[in-house]
């Protein structure tokens, strides 16, 4: 289960909470390399 791998985490992991960790992984992600885009064009 998620909440054996969490260890000693105060809060439970859910399965809803380990899908908004990825989406705001992802999106900062998203973020850093079109950051990186704009300035390689901007050259």
């Amino acid at each position: 289960m998620l909440e054996q791998d969490a260890g000693e985490a105060r809060q439970p992991m859910t399965l809803i909470m380990v899908h908004a960790q990825d989406h705001l992984m992802t999106s900062m992600l998203v973020r850093e390399l079109s950051e990186e885009i704009i300035h390689l064009y901007q050259r």
